[in-house]
């Protein structure tokens, strides 16, 4: 079984949430994690997706 993580990034782009996404998404990859980046919160409605995964990293700043 493979371990999944999703990263989701947004928010105020005066703290680089792109930029903090790509950085995290190859090491994680490189852990074994099959990575899947998005930049919206919607996501996280998605119950099958969400009960598939080993890990969820937010990088969101001044977002509602």
């Amino acid at each position: 079984m493979s371990r999944k993580a999703l990263i989701t990034y947004g928010g105020w782009e005066g703290h680089d949430p792109k930029l903090c996404a790509e950085l995290y998404a190859p090491i994680l990859r490189d852990k074994g994690f099959d990575v899947t980046v998005v930049d919206t919160l919607d996501v996280y409605v998605d119950t099958e997706l969400m009960s598939s995964l080993s890990l969820v990293v937010p990088i969101w700043t001044i977002s509602t």
